[in-house]
């Protein structure tokens, strides 16, 4: 799960068109406060996110959450937990 509510993003000529597409008034060089699943898959902003099994939390970048959880399809699992995953699939 995603601890955080808001990310601050800069806009950037690569992201911005995704964030005008999201509804975001942003300009290249401008910083706004978006939610972090409007975040592009492959994003490196940081984020925190919380283990679905034991609610360990840890400081990640976005775009290895969202291969985690297979497109935010699935649960999240730490590296502890991750077995639990396995036998789940």
């Amino acid at each position: 799960m995603i601890i955080d509510k808001i990310v601050n993003i800069k806009g950037h000529s690569r992201n911005i068109k995704h964030y005008i597409s999201r509804g975001y008034d942003i300009s290249v060089g401008c910083f706004i406060d978006v939610d972090p699943l409007d975040l592009t898959s492959g994003s490196t902003f940081r984020i925190s996110v919380g283990c679905d099994n034991c609610g360990v939390v840890k400081n990640t970048q976005f775009r290895e959450y969202f291969n985690r959880t297979s497109g935010l399809k699935n649960d999240y699992f730490c590296k502890l937990c991750k077995g639990l995953s396995i036998k789940r699939t």
